[in-house]
Parts: structure tokens; C-alpha cells; sequence
């Protein structure tokens, strides 16, 4: 949840802050397109502008002209108060409008309106329906969750089968919330055949992503050697990331803690001092990745 808030906050702010991208036509044309009452380039000009009262002004009239792009943005902008007033309304209302185009990110984002009741009535089966549209369309966000809401039967039938489904469409697209539940019922042998190589092989996948449930299900999967070669430094290089980003109310927190301690009590100092180089190293790489920690030091 926080990191679906995130990426949306992350979105709607982007074009606040110049995002780079590169343009065919200039910013003359562009602006002459807009004033002519051109969608396309009003959109494109609230990423040209920097003043937030001027982008809000292009980005209203690329929204009421219908771009879908645009719309959403709106929506997102009405939801978090970026140059609009808050307002969950609005912004339910400009998702819905780019979600009857067949926008699959507004389908997600009015999904998760009807979810939580944010600016509708809180609707179980509009939020799977609106999931299924997106999900439908291949996008990963929408298919883990429906996933999830197939799995728990929230607003459709319970099927364990059609969750896993889900589930390795979004993980096969690189989604690393999606191949770490996928790791999980393949450890469990749930729904699917047991197999420690295809559990550990995901939890790699989205370990490698900087994803902290994945680095700690990696990390147990290095420590008790299951799917792939036993390796302590490397498990507890893997818990190290994962405790730099874990939450205090993460329910694999205490586990990770206790991993640590055992690790630490098995280890050389010089295998600890190699494991935290490399995790640090890890950390450095892929420091512009989602989630990946500063300077983790695994204490």
C-alpha cells in the first residue's frame, strides 16, 4: 500500500521537476500546437513548464479535452493536492474518465478509489472489476493485485489456481512483489508443485530488484542452502539490504533479526567485514533503484 502511494506521489510530482525526456519538436511548436487546443502538446507542456501554476493550467486542458494521460495525472494531482485542491472526489473522478478510455494505470489507481473508499463508496467488486481491466491490458501492478483479491476472494470467487495465475503474469513482466509471492508457494508448494530451485530462482529475480521481502527470502534461501548453494556471506549480505529497508511493523522483520544473529554467530569477522563491503557495493549500483538502502550496515 505505502508503495503504491509512493509510486503514485512519485508520478503525479514528476513533471514538477523537469523529468528529462527527449523532444522531437521545439518548444515554440509545442506551445503553438497548445494554443491552437492540440491534447497532445498541452500534456507535453506540463512537463516543459516549470512554474507549477502554468503546468496546471496546460495540464486541465489537455484533461477536459480527454487525453487519458492527462486525466490520470489530474487525478493525481487532485489526490495528493499538487496545483489543484485535495480532494479524493476530484480525483476519483478524473480517474474514471481516463479509466473509460482503457487507461490502464487510471483503471489501477480508480481500483484502489473504490478499495479504500477514496472519493467513492467502498466497492470490493468495482475494485476487482477495474483490477481485472487493467490487469487484462498486461499491466503488472493491476495483476498482482488481482491476484491478491483472487487469492482472498475480495470481490471475486476465491481461486488459488487463478491467483498464481496472476501472480506469474506480473512476475514474469519483472514485478518483484509478484515473483516473491510467486517464491513463496513454490517453497510452500502452494497451488503449484514444490520445488526449492523455481522458489529460491524468484526470490533471486526480485531480490536483485531491491526488494526487501524478496532480499530476506533470498537471504533464508542462501542461509539453509534450498535451490541453491548454501552461503553464508551471502545470506547475510542479502539480510543486511533487507533489514536497511524493513519497517518495524514488517511481519519478517523479527525472522530477519534472528537469521542475523545466528549468521553473526557463525561467521569470521573478516567473512562479516566481506558481506557488509558487498552489500554496501550492492547498494551503490543500484542506488537510483526503488526502495534500495544508503549505507546499510546490517545493525
Amino acid at each position: 500500500m505505502k508503495k503504491f502511494m509512493n509510486r503514485m506521489l512519485r508520478y503525479g510530482l514528476a513533471f514538477l521537476c523537469g523529468a528529462s525526456i527527449a523532444h522531437a519538436a521545439s518548444l515554440d511548436e509545442i506551445k503553438a500546437a497548445a494554443e491552437r487546443g492540440d491534447a497532445s502538446a498541452q500534456f507535453e507542456l506540463v512537463d516543459r513548464t516549470k512554474d507549477l501554476k502554468e503546468a496546471t493550467k496546460w495540464l486541465q486542458k489537455a484533461a477536459r479535452q480527454g487525453h487519458p494521460e492527462a486525466q490520470h495525472l489530474l487525478g493525481l494531482r487532485c489526490k495528493f493536492g499538487v496545483g489543484v485542491p485535495l480532494s479524493d472526489t476530484e480525483a476519483a473522478r478524473w480517474h474514471r474518465k481516463a479509466a473509460e478510455q482503457g487507461y490502464a494505470p487510471a483503471q489501477e489507481s480508480l481500483a484502489l478509489m473504490y478499495s479504500f473508499g477514496w472519493g467513492v463508496k467502498k466497492n470490493e467488486v468495482e475494485a476487482s472489476r477495474w483490477y481485472r481491466k487493467a490487469a487484462e491490458q498486461g499491466y503488472a501492478g493491476a495483476q498482482y493485485m488481482l491476484g491478491l483479491r483472487t487469492e482472498d476472494g475480495d470481490g471475486v470467487p476465491a481461486s488459488l489456481k487463478e491467483a498464481i495465475a496472476w501472480y506469474r503474469k506480473a512476475a514474469e513482466q519483472g514485478y518483484p512483489a509478484a515473483q516473491t509471492m510467486l517464491g513463496v508457494k513454490y517453497a510452500a508448494g502452494e497451488g503449484v508443485l514444490q520445488d526449492d530451485k523455481e522458489s529460491a530462482k524468484w526470490f533471486g529475480k526480485a531480490a536483485e530488484q531491491g526488494h526487501a521481502e524478496g532480499q530476506y527470502a533470498f537471504a533464508l534461501a542462501c542461509y539453509a542452502g534450498r535451490g541453491v548453494q548454501q552461503d553464508r556471506l551471502a545470506a547475510y549480505m542479502w539480510s543486511i539490504l533487507a533489514r536497511s529497508k524493513a519497517q518495524k511493523d514488517d511481519w519478517w522483520r523479527p525472522g530477519l533479526i534472528g537469521m542475523q544473529n545466528d549468521l553473526l554467530a557463525e561467521m569470521t569477522p573478516a567473512q562479516i567485514e566481506e558481506a557488509q563491503a558487498r552489500a554496501k557495493a550492492w547498494a551503490r549500483k543500484h542506488a537510483s533503484q526503488e526502495g534500495s538502502a544508503d549505507n546499510p550496515t546490517g545493525k
